[in-house]
């Protein structure tokens, strides 16, 4: 069953570049024998994804050509920002068709999130069965900064499983954003997402072949876990976040601020902007010690790709220079800075499920057949 799967999610991804392709081209290129295609398209006509048809194209017996029926493919993608709740239902190619958007007060947004996460896919469900369609996956993408426990996203998996025939896939923006970036710039292998966050502290997320990996991000922990000569006395995982790393190294100018906590950050970056050079020391000594931890981290783990996600340009420079003045002749510590507008936040998971769909091809192109 296992490899039928993979079979049939071979040939999706060929459908999905192609739209229509002939039962002899498909073969070709999907490398696999005459029956396990039969056997796949069968099963995806049976599902209504597929349509077969018969061509003459040239003198002798017509060909068989399969089609993917795009329109009976949508995606429901369910984003909570902070205060504020999206849904966007899109179609095989992503655009947008019909979007949802509702407020909360921050005392009753988590208690409720679960229940307008349901009746949303059930409102969208509904409109479509009236057409006789039906929606093929669903990502959850946790936005707000909130850390929530696995066994809060699988009770939301478990909730929208059954308004959808693929999956309910379920993950943070961050994790979306990682991965498809890795895929537009071509990295392959385990890639590290670094980000700030100014609700929860320092975070990092991992991909491993373009899916988020819980594991690697555990390794990730255990080696942050310990004290390093460039840590203070204190535990990088701890260190690394931005409000402890002010509140234990810079006490006097912490009590100096005026929104302690999840701001913080943004406080400090605006105070270096205006001017304020002890500012700009504290942002660079933090970047020092981010630097640091990249090159730790690439050491320890051999990542094909580090990214620092959506960060600012005085920390991006800085660690950029440690990076460079830490590395030893001749070693090469694959970082690079990406950032993203908030629009990216609401729609990168519409290419998150695409890819979950058409899984084989990763975003990669395939030959033109008409070349």
């Amino acid at each position: 069953m296992k490899q039928r799967n993979s079979s049939t999610a071979r040939l999706k991804g060929i459908l999905f570049v192609h739209h229509t392709i002939s039962r002899k081209d498909l073969i070709e290129l999907s490398k696999l024998n005459p029956r396990t295609v039969s056997r796949c398209m069968e099963e995806l006509v049976a599902q209504n994804q597929v349509e077969i048809s018969r061509k003459v194209v040239s003198l002798g017996q017509p060909q068989i050509y399969y089609t993917l029926r795009e329109k009976s493919i949508y995606f429901l993608v369910l984003t909570a920002v902070r205060s504020e709740i999206y849904a966007l239902l899109c179609d095989n190619r992503g655009f947008p068709l019909d979007m949802y958007r509702q407020e909360f007060t921050d005392g009753d947004y988590k208690k409720m999130l679960p229940a307008v996460f349901f009746n949303t896919a059930k409102k969208f469900s509904e409109q479509l069965a009236e057409q006789g369609k039906k929606i093929y996956s669903i990502a959850i993408n946790l936005a707000d900064g909130n850390i929530y426990s696995a066994q809060f996203k699988n009770k939301l998996i478990n909730m929208l499983q059954p308004f959808c025939e693929h999956n309910a896939v379920c993950g943070y923006a961050d994790e979306f954003l990682l991965s498809q970036y890795a895929i537009n710039n071509y990295f392959s292998g385990r890639v590290l997402g670094l980000i700030h966050k100014h609700r929860g502290g320092w975070m990092h997320v991992a991909t491993n072949g373009y899916l988020s990996d819980p594991k690697i991000v555990l390794k990730i922990n255990n080696a942050l876990d310990t004290v390093t000569d460039f840590s203070c006395n204190f535990k990088l995982l701890e260190l690394l976040d931005f409000n402890c790393f002010l509140k234990y190294l810079y006490e006097e100018f912490y009590s100096s601020l005026k929104n302690l906590g999840d701001s913080c950050y943004s406080e400090v970056y605006s105070r270096a902007l205006n001017g304020d050079l002890r500012a700009r020391d504290i942002l660079e000594d933090y970047a020092v010690l981010l630097g640091k931890s990249v090159v730790s981290l690439s050491r320890k783990m051999h990542f094909d790709a580090v990214v620092l996600m959506h960060s600012r340009p005085i920390i991006i420079e800085k660690v950029q220079a440690v990076i460079a003045n830490e590395s030893s002749p001749g070693e090469k510590i694959p970082f690079v800075t990406a950032n993203f507008s908030s629009n990216e936040f609401l729609y990168v998971p519409v290419g998150y499920l695409r890819r979950e769909l058409f899984s084989f091809e990763h975003g990669k192109f395939l030959p033109d057949l008409q070349n």
